[in-house]
């Protein structure tokens, strides 16, 4: 797809495609120990833009249930139920000024 293809999308498509991202993960899986040396990684996203698909093009509002996903890509609304027993939960949520990582529905 040529660049100057790609359209702007406004009103509540973009208000709900920008809600939806929360900003990069990050946790401490152990919080103590000695002589480590620590690397933060930053600014994947060109690379990623550039390696893999992204979603762009008119956007198409589609409804229902039994959709064939194996043909679909893009932002969708879901329900979604994490186990309660996830040790670490990645599915990040926002709520108020704050990001969660919640289990459950």
């Amino acid at each position: 797809m040529n660049c100057d293809k790609i359209p702007l999308i406004k009103g509540e498509i973009y208000n709900d495609i920008k809600n939806a991202y929360t900003g990069g993960y990050v946790d401490v899986y152990k919080p103590y120990a000695e002589n480590v040396e620590g690397y933060d990684i930053v600014s994947l996203y060109p690379s990623s833009m550039k390696n893999c698909p992204m979603p762009v093009g008119d956007p198409k509002y589609i409804e229902g249930e039994n959709l064939d996903i194996n043909n679909l890509f893009g932002f969708f609304y879901v329900d979604v139920d994490a186990p309660k027993d996830l040790n670490i939960p990645l599915l990040q949520n926002k709520h108020n000024l704050s990001t969660l990582t919640p289990v459950g529905t």
